[in-house]
Parts: structure tokens; C-alpha cells; sequence
């Protein structure tokens, strides 16, 4: 078995995060023990749910392989793997399992959504929001490639930009943030537009849950990616 203890030896832990086999008990430790860092996160949240699944006695001598983290391709598809998102459903490659996990980076804004804007009373009505589309977000995955083309589409009708800039270093980093970058706006500032533009990152639009719960139009591809709120199965123009 391979447990927290060796993580705490990895710097990078994006690469110990894949097809780990941890013991019940392994998860509470590394709660305790990488408690500043991002893995802690993933280790409460599969402590939780096994604890709120199985009790005590069921789940304390049981093991189980994670795959924490972003990943969504490479994972072994002949192993019964726990994953924070996996491909669409309509492939036809055999699925991980996906459980409600990094709970609290994915659903933050949703509940901040819902208790500053929605029981205060402060959503924009329709009639006095802008007609544009609005993004804001980090240069994740392929996002830069999507940016460039519609950046300067239309400035009366889009207000499209990075608000960050990650994984982007040197001459290229400054460019971006030269020419694609505007700054953050609040989540009651970007209720002020109709169409909120959600573009997938590392995995899924970590932002999409809030958009979908406002009162706002979305504009999306078909999801590529889903986690535990199934986005791969959203029907459009409902």
C-alpha cells in the first residue's frame, strides 16, 4: 500500500496524486498532515464521503484507489478508481468513479452566489442587465487558443479576458497580460451581464454551477468533462 506518509516527500504533488491506494484510515492522516496544502482537501472530502456512506466498522479495514486532482485522461480504465471528474459519459471507454470531491474550490462560489446575491435580494433583473457576453477566468488548458478569437470581436456586444494568468511564463506571460487581461469583477458584477460565457479548464468550468443558478443565459460547448454535479448531461436551451 502506499500511503500519506510518502507524500509529504513529493514537492510536486500533482504527480503522487494518480491511482493511489489508500487505507480508510490513510485519509484521515493526510487531513491532518497536509493541512495547508491543496491534497488535504481531497483527502477530507473521500474521508467524509466514505464515513457518511459506510459506518465505522464497514469502512475501517477497507482500501481504495483515488486519482486526485485534474486529471481526466490516462487514468486505468481496468481499475475500479475514485476521481473528482472523469470523461464524458458519451464515451464509450469504461469510467472511473466520481464522487463529490474538492468540494470547496468547485461549489465556493455557488454557495457565495446564493447567500450574498439571491437571499439579500440583489439579483439584477433582466430588464436592466447589459446585453453582452462576459468572461472572466484563468489561462487553464486551452483557453488561450479560444481567447484570441474572440477577444476584440466585438467590444459593444462581448467583454471577453483573462483575470490570471497561470502555467504561463516569460515573453508569453507578459504579452497575455498585455493584450488578454482585464480585471476580476465580483460575482454580483458579472450578474449585471445576460450571457455568462463558461469555457472548461483543467476539467470542467469551475464557475458553471453559479452561472446555472443565476439569472443569467449560460453560453457553453457541450461539456467534454464531469464531476459529481453530471454537467455532461445538461440539455440545451432549456
Amino acid at each position: 500500500d502506499l500511503n500519506c506518509k510518502l507524500l509529504s516527500k513529493v514537492n510536486d504533488y500533482q504527480k503522487v496524486w494518480h491511482d493511489v491506494m489508500f487505507h480508510t484510515t490513510d485519509f484521515k492522516e493526510c487531513t491532518d498532515r497536509h493541512a495547508k496544502k491543496g491534497i488535504a482537501k481531497y483527502c477530507r472530502d473521500t474521508y467524509d464521503a466514505i464515513n457518511n456512506t459506510l459506518d465505522e466498522a464497514d469502512s475501517s479495514n477497507n482500501h481504495w484507489i483515488v486519482s486526485f486532482g485534474d486529471r481526466t485522461h490516462g487514468i486505468k480504465e481496468t481499475l475500479p478508481i475514485i476521481t473528482k471528474a472523469r470523461r464524458s459519459a458519451l464515451s464509450l471507454a469504461p469510467q472511473p468513479i466520481v464522487w463529490l470531491l474538492n468540494k470547496g474550490h468547485h461549489y465556493k462560489h455557488l454557495e457565495s452566489y446564493h447567500r450574498d446575491i439571491v437571499k439579500k435580494g440583489k439579483e439584477v433583473p433582466w430588464s436592466e442587465k447589459l446585453s453582452k457576453v462576459f468572461w472572466r477566468g484563468a489561462t487553464t488548458r486551452g483557453r488561450l487558443d479560444y481567447l484570441a478569437q474572440w477577444i476584440n470581436y466585438d467590444d459593444n456586444h462581448t467583454d471577453i479576458a483573462f483575470s490570471k494568468v497561470v502555467r504561463i511564463a516569460g515573453f508569453k506571460r507578459e504579452y497575455v497580460k498585455s493584450q488578454y487581461f482585464r480585471e476580476k469583477q465580483s460575482l454580483l458584477e458579472m450578474n449585471r451581464y445576460k450571457y455568462l460565457l463558461s469555457i472548461e479548464g483543467n476539467d470542467v468550468a469551475t464557475g458553471l454551477k453559479w452561472m446555472l443558478y443565476s439569472n443569467s443565459v449560460v453560453f457553453m460547448s457541450r461539456p467534454t468533462v464531469a464531476t459529481w454535479a453530471m454537467e455532461d448531461l445538461l440539455v440545451p436551451f432549456v
